[in-house]
């Protein structure tokens, strides 16, 4: 298992492979009209992550939908390869954001309300968004998801994790990856492989629906994990 929370896992795709695209299922982003940052990411909770160019480096906050600075950019840019750069900005969920800052020990992943203040401690080397009460966390080289207490609910053992979404998450593991429900049950096998540079995060599932493709066909998955027309 590798040491940091990968958000892409590259693989080597054979001829019958089924892989899902990164065109899967998108919500509307809506962004504050905002100038003076290098990224304004999605309005979520209220409030959009910025990244702005400091002399320490790329910086992130937030600022509310009128475009006024409510968290100062001091938090770091996420670690991702995402294609899009608003991912390089944190997001708020469930009234919290993951954020990560340097520390002593390296740089770690926390988690803070809407007025700035630390609600979860800086203790992870990555922390997803919360999602059905739940959060993907690594810390010390074990995944797991927390609540908003930051306990421990459950651990996986997988090495890449999502946050929920209509009650299932992503896992991965060895370039492949399947679902879990919120009691880390799997309940759709690890089966479908990742294409390279794809984000476990774009496989969610939206009104009952996971898009897939196979051979480059489009198909659809429902929460049961059968095959269904897509909508």
């Amino acid at each position: 298992m590798p040491a940091i929370l990968t958000r892409h896992l590259p693989i080597l795709l054979g001829l019958a492979c089924i892989s899902l695209s990164s065109t899967a299922w998108s919500a509307t982003c809506n962004k504050p009209n905002v100038t003076g940052y290098q990224y304004v990411g999605c309005l979520k909770d209220g409030l959009a992550g910025v990244a702005k160019d400091t002399p320490q480096g790329l910086k992130t906050g937030f600022v509310n939908a009128q475009g006024k600075l409510v968290i100062p950019t001091i938090y770091e840019s996420m670690n991702t390869v995402d294609d899009s750069p608003e991912k390089l900005v944190p997001a708020f969920a469930e009234g919290v954001a993951a954020v990560n800052k340097n520390m002593p020990t390296g740089t770690k992943y926390g988690y803070i309300d809407k007025t700035g203040k630390t609600v979860i401690d800086f203790n992870y080397e990555y922390a997803g968004n919360f999602s059905n009460g739940l959060a993907p966390v690594r810390q010390n080289e074990k995944l797991m998801y927390i609540n908003h207490a930051g306990k421990t609910v459950f651990t996986v053992p997988y090495d890449d994790a999502a946050s929920f979404s209509e009650g299932l998450a992503v896992v991965a593991k060895q370039g492949k990856f399947g679902y879990i429900d919120t009691k880390g049950k799997l309940v759709i096998p690890i089966q479908f492989n990742l294409d390279e540079g794809d984000s476990i995060d774009s496989y969610r599932f939206s009104h009952g629906h996971a898009k897939l493709f196979k051979n480059g066909k489009p198909f659809c998955i429902n929460t049961s994990g059968k095959t269904v027309a897509c909508p």
